[in-house]
């Protein structure tokens, strides 16, 4: 399975505490059950910059993690490259993970997987995720979809 896990801050920005360290914990555990895993942040680490490599991807504890440049509405995260690129590679990844709720990159990021996922087969897998990710039986539903008790 093809992670994207998108994140304002990431390691070596270690200044942001708790998300920093649990977004890489969580991707770093699912890179090594198998899934292949990227995440896809910019390089603010507080008034300065993360001494990264911007816009290529490198490894981390086996998850691929791709910098992004914010120079402009830092409070905010704003990058016109991560945006750039998260249109361009959003479909192909089969679910996408957004931190950070309201900051930039988690609305760019919620936009390019809706305009992504929009075609019918991949809008029908990721809804029937969304709605039921375990894939459980309905068999407990009538057909109104209520429970039956």
């Amino acid at each position: 399975m093809r992670l994207l896990h998108v994140v304002p801050s990431y390691l070596p920005a270690v200044r942001y505490g708790g998300p920093v360290f649990a977004v890489h914990a969580l991707c770093s555990a699912l890179a090594k059950r198998g899934c292949d895993v990227a995440v896809f942040t910019t390089n603010v680490d507080g008034h300065g910059e993360s001494a990264v490599p911007l816009g290529v991807p490198g490894l981390m504890d086996g998850v691929n993690v791709r910098y992004f440049r914010s120079h402009w509405l830092r409070r905010l995260y704003y990058s016109s490259a991560m945006a750039r690129a998260l249109h361009e590679q959003c479909g192909s990844f089969d679910a996408v993970h957004l931190h950070s709720v309201f900051l930039w990159p988690t609305w760019a990021a919620a936009r390019a997987a809706f305009v992504s996922f929009s075609s019918t087969a991949r809008r029908r897998a990721a809804t029937r995720q969304t709605l039921d990710p375990l894939q459980t039986d309905r068999s407990d539903r009538n057909s109104a979809g209520s429970l039956r008790f």
